[in-house]
């Protein structure tokens, strides 16, 4: 069970990575609010940093 939950977590966070390569940045942002809400300190401090990178590629783009 822990190496399918650690799997699963892995899985996420690709699946951000994804959808900010895409340009999906709604999708993105959410999956990352659920991670940071889990409560699973691991996936929190990833989805803290993953909103401030998202955070400012959409200030880049408003910029553009």
């Amino acid at each position: 069970a822990i190496e399918y939950n650690h799997f699963m977590k892995f899985l996420k966070r690709r699946k951000t990575f994804i959808y900010i390569e895409m340009e999906r940045y709604d999708d993105a942002e959410a999956l990352l609010q659920e991670m940071l809400e889990s409560g699973d300190e691991e996936s929190k401090d990833f989805a803290a940093n993953e909103l401030e990178y998202l955070r400012n590629l959409r200030s880049q783009a408003q910029n553009s």
